[in-house]
């Protein structure tokens, strides 16, 4: 971004027009990467690293598509864990995780067995 910025600043120096609505970036990876997550008799653990401190959106929904629980936790830089009680899950049943940061998202599905 800031050699795009760069570019477009020498040419209006230069009296170079700039249609500024023709400029195109490319979208902005944060950096946020996810971990992995495990899901054992007690816990459902969810592991990622962030380059910034910052929110993190967890979201989890049915099969069906149903949210049923969301949440926002306010982490540090690095390594970051998500816990949650594994009997708030049904047994048997198949859930999808959405992990949002800034306009990262990852989805993981699960399946309390």
């Amino acid at each position: 971004m800031k050699t795009v910025l760069r570019t477009i600043f020498v040419l209006l120096l230069a009296g170079v027009s700039v249609n500024l609505a023709a400029v195109k970036t490319a979208p902005v990876k944060t950096g946020f990467e996810f971990l992995g997550q495990t899901l054992d008799s007690d816990y459902l653990t969810m592991d990622y690293n962030l380059p910034y401190g910052g929110m993190v959106e967890l979201r989890i929904f049915t099969q069906r598509g149903k949210l049923v629980w969301r949440n926002q936790y306010i982490n540090k830089r690095g390594d970051n864990r998500i816990r949650l009680k594994a009997e708030a899950f049904s047994v048997g049943s198949v859930y999808t995780i959405q992990l949002n940061y800034k306009t990262d998202v990852h989805y993981l599905n699960i399946e309390r067995k």
